[in-house]
């Protein structure tokens, strides 16, 4: 839908989001969001600055009331979009808490091209981390944090079920995934450690997210989820 400048910019969001949503239905048919629910939370996760498109909150959405219960983890987060739809969608379907892994720091991503591996340089990645207590603050207690690598977040969430935060206080977790999201380092290596680890904990009926399965700057994702599905 194109925004027509006569209309107000709710008006033009009303509209764009009906779009969305009618194909959100087409695909989901039972314990549904209501419109006003959809568009909502599809306001404010618009909101965020982030690299996650509409496509992925449908997808979200879609899967939601099919995901058991357990904790949300999300590796890789920025400055919180996609953890602000799943924060959402958790306390919505009662799923369970959300957990979100990053380190904050400058990384490099070895098998992408030059592009990719410079970005760091122009990204004030300290503001995304407080961006993302900006956007997220809302939900204490059903979410919060660690600020680590997540090999070392990993074996803080295996050995502890309550994570503590200044800014979001203590999150008490079942240390048992329903939703894993893989989204850091898209390096083949980083990729395989991260489903190695935290796939380890996935319940019965849980859900893994590649993020990135195609990518124009890489294929460590593609590479590790075929082998995976292989298995």
């Amino acid at each position: 839908y194109k925004y027509n400048e006569a209309e107000s910019f709710s008006l033009y969001f009303y509209k764009y989001s009906k779009n969305l949503y009618d194909s959100y239905k087409r695909v989901t048919s039972k314990n549904t969001l209501m419109y006003n629910e959809f568009s909502s939370i599809l306001h404010h996760y618009h909101k965020i600055s982030g690299e996650s498109g509409d496509n992925k909150f449908i997808g979200l959405c879609h899967i939601a009331p099919k995901i058991p219960n357990g904790d949300i983890v999300e590796i890789g987060v920025q400055q919180g979009r996609s953890a602000f739809a799943l924060t959402m969608i958790a306390r919505r379907y009662n799923i369970g808490k959300v957990l979100c892994i990053d380190p904050w720091m400058d990384t490099i991503q070895n098998d992408s091209p030059d592009i990719i591996r410079n970005m760091g340089s122009d990204i004030n990645i300290e503001n995304f981390f407080y961006n993302f207590i900006l956007n997220l603050s809302i939900f204490k207690n059903d979410i919060n944090y660690l600020r680590e690598t997540s090999d070392d977040a990993y074996s803080i969430y295996k050995k502890q079920n309550t994570i503590i935060s200044p800014e979001l206080g203590d999150v008490t977790y079942q240390q048992n995934i329903a939703l894993l999201h893989i989204d850091g380092n898209h390096d083949y290596k980083y990729v395989l450690n991260d489903l190695s680890n935290y796939s380890k904990l996935l319940v019965d009926n849980g859900w893994i997210i590649l993020d990135d399965y195609f990518w124009a700057f890489g294929d460590g994702p593609r590479k590790v989820g075929d082998a995976f599905l292989d298995k």
